[in-house]
């Protein structure tokens, strides 16, 4: 009893030795998450005295062990500093609209997600397509709320709508002008892809047959994807780029940080059956999403010679959360030994990436 008594001194003493960073004048953040959590101490246990919601401005006093002090209703706060954009940040998502004149905003984005809240934690209510106009309302933060129709209002990501009825002329012309090769070859240039490479840091992901981790195969994968996307000329988006844990939510987070056209999520899988083979891909909701993870499939099946298990629904919540275009693909079974195997070499990695990168070029020329 002694020593427990003794060590937990040690470590209340340890712990008051400041290792936080005093904040300036100038550290202002903006939230990036759908509700943050305000604690009345920095840890995780700590009893809830408020929430912010996303879009909301605050001034950070001081910042440790992954927590940001702020002064809330006049007492000391402590949120999660994850889920914090600097304001200067690109990270940080911007609402650039306004109100046009006629008091609408305009869809700048494809296969958008209209809600019942301000946040992508509420239900999808109805998929906006790029030019759809709708009235607005009011905003909250980072979300517009708008007449969806004569009975119903909802809401949208104010970072994928536009104050200007050029993004519905822009839909227009596209869909008249018929697909040529140069369209084709240049088809993802300035396009902003996100490549998350599943699982990072203490989520390993499955363990393939010989011991091998997903979490390194889908790292490889994308490292090779993101060089390849580049040199066709796409701005090029990573949820991690080393060996490090990513929550789910913060996958999401970044996808909807940015004015993202794809997010595609990569994978390995597993089953008990040593035999299970071959290669899926994953949406969640509506036929754009659909037509990105078929034309994935297509390509990658043909560049690896893995067989097509086709494409499936799935409930992941890296999908289903994503208010952008959105896809997972699962690009082998690292639990048969065989296709393990495959999977480690430089020549399987090159032509799985060469494929996800050819069904993205053949769904942006369609």
């Amino acid at each position: 009893m002694k020593r427990l008594m003794v060590c937990i001194l040690v470590i209340t003493l340890l712990s008051g030795i400041s290792q936080g960073v005093k904040a300036s004048d100038n550290d202002v953040y903006t939230v990036g998450t759908s509700s943050l959590n305000i604690r009345n101490a920095p840890h995780i246990n700590a009893p809830v005295i408020g929430s912010l919601q996303r879009g909301s401005v605050i001034q950070v006093d001081e910042k440790k062990y992954g927590w940001a002090k702020i002064l809330y209703d006049g007492r000391t706060g402590w949120i999660a500093s994850t889920y914090l954009y600097e304001s200067s940040s690109n990270e940080a998502p911007e609402t650039s609209y306004q109100k046009s004149n006629d008091g609408k905003i305009y869809v700048a984005g494809s296969h958008v997600r209209i809600r019942t809240g301000p946040g992508t934690d509420y239900k999808v209510i109805k998929i906006a397509n790029q030019g759809d106009a709708y009235q607005v309302l009011d905003r909250k933060g980072q979300w517009v709320h708008i007449q969806v129709n004569s009975t119903q209002t909802g809401w949208i990501a104010g970072w994928l709508v536009s104050d200007s009825s050029q993004s519905r002329s822009s839909a227009v012309t596209r869909t008249s002008v018929s697909k040529s090769s140069s369209q084709t070859s240049n088809s993802l240039r300035g396009k902003n892809i996100v490549i998350d490479a599943g699982h990072g840091g203490i989520d390993p992901g499955t363990i393939g047959y010989n011991g091998s981790l997903e979490k390194n195969h889908t790292l490889a994968t994308t490292s090779r994807l993101a060089s390849l996307l580049k040199e066709k000329g796409a701005n090029v988006i990573l949820t991690r780029s080393s060996d490090r844990y990513l929550s789910l939510n913060r996958r999401v987070v970044i996808s909807s940080s940015y004015n993202t056209d794809a997010f595609v999520s990569i994978h390995y899988n597993s089953s008990p059956a040593q035999l299970s083979h071959g290669v899926e891909t994953y949406y969640y909701a509506g036929d754009a999403d659909k037509s990105l993870a078929a034309n994935i499939l297509r390509n990658v099946t043909s560049q690896t010679g893995f067989q097509s298990n086709g494409v499936r629904f799935g409930d992941f919540y890296v999908l289903r959360e994503n208010p952008k275009l959105a896809v997972l693909v699962e690009l082998g079974y690292i639990s048969n030994p065989s296709e393990e195997s495959n999977i480690q070499s430089e020549t399987y990695q090159i032509r799985a990436a060469n494929g996800i990168v050819q069904g993205l070029s053949d769904y942006f020329s369609s």
